[in-house]
């Protein structure tokens, strides 16, 4: 069965209601639910037991992977809502995948650049071998790590083909900036932020910049995760805590790694 869905969890109510009941029913919900629309405590109850069921975070929220495993898709803009609607991040994202660790971009890269709070010039002639400067990957130029940008070009083709208005949408707060990673504490990082090897990516939708640590994303941020995910990116809203940083976009530890294992990084 194929329906549509929004993002849903208790407090939700309507007809993409419904259809979840009726699909946690058909999965063998025990006691079977009341298709009335309202996601309540024993729709929240069945939602868990079936991510239990599935292996995924049981958080009792409709999330990207919670859909999939439903065979319920998440809606384009034009039936979902806007695309910059600020929506809850759920648990279930990032499958698989970690944050780079600076160790590991240190220990297969090396240091950038000085270290500092603005963006300087990267002086490693390894990374500066590796870059591509001002490439087209589809909605926007970029320059960056010569993987990570050939990356972007698949993903952004995905999304064209798949949510074109998703896709009229995309532009970048920026690439390739070697800088210390920027907290919103006050705080000051000991650490390069991965933009500094060309390995992530802001997005902005329809120009707007997602707030950081809010618990929350923009819709289409949401809608574009699951294509990064699938070329071994790590969505930054997985950061968690004060660290939530939903636009942003970098290559995971273990496609680094995978990257190194193909020598594709020199």
């Amino acid at each position: 069965m194929a329906a549509v869905l929004q993002h849903l969890q208790r407090g939700s109510t309507g007809p993409a209601v419904s259809v979840l009941q009726q699909r946690l029913n058909e999965e063998g919900a025990t006691p079977p639910l009341e298709v009335d629309g309202i996601f309540g405590a024993k729709t929240e109850a069945a939602v868990k037991a079936f991510q239990s069921s599935q292996g995924l975070e049981p958080d009792g929220i409709v999330g990207p992977l919670t859909r999939a495993a439903l065979g319920i898709a998440e809606p384009g803009p034009e039936r979902g809502g806007n695309l910059t609607d600020l929506v809850p991040i759920p648990a279930d994202i990032n499958p698989g995948f970690t944050f780079c660790r600076q160790t590991t971009m240190l220990n297969t890269l090396g240091r950038p650049c000085t270290l500092s709070a603005d963006c300087t010039q990267v002086t490693n002639e390894r990374v500066l071998n590796l870059l591509v400067e001002n490439e087209d990957v589809g909605p926007f130029r970029v320059s960056g790590l010569g993987p990570a940008v050939e990356a972007l070009k698949r993903i952004f083709a995905e999304v064209q083909a798949q949510e074109p208005a998703l896709f009229a949408a995309l532009g970048t707060a920026g690439m390739l900036c070697c800088r210390r990673v920027r907290t919103t504490d006050g705080s000051i990082s000991p650490n390069f932020s991965n933009h500094s090897w060309g390995t992530a990516v802001d997005i902005k939708i329809d120009g707007q910049l997602d707030p950081r640590n809010d618990g929350q994303a923009l819709r289409g941020l949401l809608m574009l995760h699951p294509f990064f995910n699938r070329e071994g990116f790590f969505w930054g809203a997985g950061f968690g805590g004060t660290s939530e940083d939903s636009m942003h976009f970098e290559a995971a530890d273990e496609l680094v790694r995978d990257w190194q294992q193909q020598g594709l990084l020199g």
